[in-house]
């Protein structure tokens, strides 16, 4: 065999290889796709378009990072050595290759589903698959801090009463703020599986039950006094069953 025909043939089979290694996971994810009600779509798994695909190695973040949103890919398998977790960052590219295991970590790890949101506002499909994901929600709810502030109102009341940073910080964040300016993603993630468990939480079923001190308390907070003048927030909020008759009283 000539050294032209060798080289064709080796052209050939790489090209076989990478196209098959493409393939598997997103027929992984298709399949995934006709049954369990947490997967992604057909027609969300279509929409994804994007041929950048880069992981880091590193072995440290900096909060710098985290506050913008840094693009994690090495965070799904290793942990950063200067905060002591690993960031899981879903984003456009690595979606369709998660398992239920990676899925899971996203809604276990802090810091991973803010990551997501703010690295993927111009793709809102990701962040729409991932907050109606069940396997983000049980890692959620496994979260020790996520079952303080979920199981005991206290928790809350005490960080919006004292004017707590961490609230200023958070709502003022670029998360936030990104999903605020889309009245299209934020309707969708106030209506995700992962909202409807913290409506339905203790601490929700009492801030929802009890919408006259709510309004008192969020008043009090310089930071979402403002937001009780919000008009989609209120509009989106009495099309939910759990808060359609809370959100008459919270709004003005």
């Amino acid at each position: 065999m000539d050294k032209e025909k060798q080289t064709y043939i080796l052209q050939v089979a790489g090209v076989a290889v990478f196209a098959l290694l493409l393939l598997v996971p997103v027929m992984w994810y298709a399949k995934k796709a006709q049954s369990p009600e947490d997967a992604i779509t057909q027609e969300q798994l279509k929409s994804f378009e994007s041929d950048d695909l880069e992981f880091v190695e590193r072995d440290e973040i900096s909060y710098q990072e985290l506050a913008q949103g840094a693009q994690t890919g090495e965070g799904m398998r290793g942990k950063f050595s200067n905060i002591g977790t690993a960031i899981v960052s879903v984003n456009i590219n690595n979606i369709v290759m998660m398992t239920p295991q990676d899925l899971e970590n996203v809604g276990a790890t802090p810091f991973s589903l803010s990551n997501t949101v703010m690295t993927n506002l111009n793709t809102p499909q990701v962040i729409e698959v991932v907050f109606d994901n069940e396997d983000v929600l049980r890692g959620f709810a496994s979260r020790k801090d996520v079952h303080e502030m979920t199981s005991n109102y206290l928790k809350l009341y005490d960080l919006i009463s004292s004017q707590s940073f961490d609230i200023d910080k958070f709502v003022n964040g670029p998360a936030v703020q990104g999903v605020l300016r889309n009245e299209m993603l934020l309707r969708s993630l106030l209506k995700s599986k992962l909202m409807t468990y913290i409506f339905n939480s203790p601490a929700g079923k009492y801030y929802l039950g009890n919408p006259a001190r709510t309004k008192q308390l969020l008043a009090s907070n310089t930071t979402l006094a403002p937001y009780l003048k919000n008009q989609t927030l209120k509009q989106i909020l009495s099309e939910i069953p759990a808060t359609q008759a809370a959100a008459a009283q919270i709004f003005d």
